[in-house]
């Protein structure tokens, strides 16, 4: 029983703001894939600049 009621308690915030979770959830995907980027972006900078630097003559690669 108590399930139940937690169940019905669940339907009724989903549905009472659910344009509400719809937004949030979109500008949380949004920034997320943007914050994904950034730190690929970042590492490829970073990874590319470390690779090049390793890459002079006498550096023993």
């Amino acid at each position: 029983m108590l399930e139940f009621i937690g169940l019905c308690a669940i339907i009724f915030v989903v549905v009472k703001w659910f344009p509400e979770l719809m937004l949030f959830s979109l500008k949380a995907a949004i920034v997320f894939v943007g914050i994904y980027f950034l730190l690929g972006t970042l590492a490829w900078i970073f990874g590319a600049s470390f690779v090049f630097h390793m890459m002079v003559p006498g550096a023993g690669l």
